[in-house]
């Protein structure tokens, strides 16, 4: 059987769980996984799909279970954008809740900086990451003001594991 590819459909926003960082990057999730009243959930932005070198993401600092799409926009990145390879969508484990049919990435995101900044690593030896799922929610998790994590209930001992 082929397996499934994973597209990065720029502009589409996902709700990111913080709660799931000790399951399994195979394990498959559906709606009931979830729970209701959750409210650990961080949110990305596809900026472009690079094909088989990974999907770049861009990861919002707002953090919370229900949020209007300019709040989440509006609250700036938690850190540089990354490149995932995509497990977390292909499994379900990051939702949907937005799509911007009209997002270009140069203008929204500045893909052709971040891109540069990409190469410049690679170019002086550093290289990059590829994030799984799990190490991109451990990174998000990590990067939290102690602030955000004592009023959500996000310890470090939760992403130890």
């Amino acid at each position: 059987m082929k397996q499934k590819s994973v597209t990065g459909v720029p502009g589409v926003v996902y709700r990111i769980p913080l709660f799931f960082t000790d399951a399994s990057p195979l394990q498959r999730f559906s709606k009931n996984d979830f729970p209701v009243g959750e409210e650990r959930y961080a949110y990305c932005r596809v900026i472009s799909d690079k094909q088989g070198a990974g999907i770049l993401i861009e990861v919002f600092n707002f953090i919370g279970a229900e949020a209007s799409e300019d709040e989440i926009l509006l609250s700036g990145r938690i850190f540089e954008p990354v490149v995932i390879i995509g497990d977390g969508i292909k499994c379900n484990r990051w939702q949907k809740v937005f799509d911007f049919p009209d997002f270009d990435a140069e203008t929204d995101a500045g893909l052709s900086v971040i891109e540069k900044k990409i190469a410049d690593s690679i170019d002086s030896g550093v290289g990059f990451q590829s994030y799984s799922s799990i190490q991109l929610e451990r990174q998000i998790v990590e990067s939290l003001p102690d602030q955000t994590k004592e009023k959500f209930g996000i310890f470090n001992k939760e992403i130890n594991s």
